[in-house]
């Protein structure tokens, strides 16, 4: 799991908005860097614990990742 953590924050964000000021931009990443997580690990894995043993669950992630990409937001 940290090897994949190491390898996502590598990772370039490719679509940024156009940023005003730079050093506001630094103020905050640097808030949020300091701030704890939204979610914890431990939720995570009760979730995926909880998933797993649903049927339905099951069934939605199974269509879910076979699915054509065309849903949309209004």
């Amino acid at each position: 799991m940290d090897d994949l953590l190491q390898r996502v924050r590598r990772c370039e964000a490719l679509q940024q908005p156009e940023w005003g000021d730079p050093s506001r931009l630094r103020d905050v990443q640097a808030y949020l860097r300091g701030s704890p997580a939204l979610i914890r690990a431990g939720d995570i894995l009760a979730l995926r614990a909880t998933l797993a043993g649903s049927p339905a669950a099951r069934r939605w992630w199974c269509s879910a990742a076979t699915a054509p990409r065309t849903w949309t937001t209004t």
